[in-house]
């Protein structure tokens, strides 16, 4: 490479480095902060269960939780999305027919909060309903 060249590409090389540093600290210094990046949002899942009940009554059970879980979530803008749900029906008890059938419903739900106060609000309040909640993002291994 030629010497002069060689001092064309530097020259313009450093006046490009200079022009972006100047544009970048020009941005920085107009009242903006630079902060960290967010965390990462953490992943709950819960399920609620309703006891063995005639099948209106568990129906009603389980539309009424789910409500009251899923406002509590809007209400404190944590995400929350519907996982699964299923059913199940009971007609007979050790051995006889039930006058009723009784049936049980299970809802699963999946929470995203963004920072740890949001969590142990999540928690503490689960807690108060007797839901579990268990941490999704979390893969265990064993060890043998």
């Amino acid at each position: 490479m030629k010497t002069t060249t060689w001092i064309n590409a530097s020259a313009l090389l450093a006046a490009v480095t200079l022009t972006l540093g100047i544009a970048s600290w020009d941005g920085a210094a107009s009242g903006s902060l630079i902060l960290p990046a967010a965390p990462a949002p953490i992943t709950f899942t819960a399920q609620v269960t309703t006891d063995w009940l005639p099948a209106a009554a568990a129906r009603t059970e389980i539309e009424q939780r789910s409500a009251l879980v899923e406002r509590f979530a809007a209400d404190h803008a944590i995400p929350v999305r519907v996982l699964d749900s299923s059913a199940e029906v009971q007609t007979r008890t050790d051995g006889a027919r039930l006058d009723a059938s009784l049936a049980r419903f299970t809802r699963s739900f999946e929470f995203r909060v963004g920072d740890a106060r949001d969590a142990d609000l999540l928690r503490g309040t689960l807690a108060t309903w007797s839901v579990d909640l268990q941490r999704a993002d979390v893969t265990t291994a064993t060890v043998y």
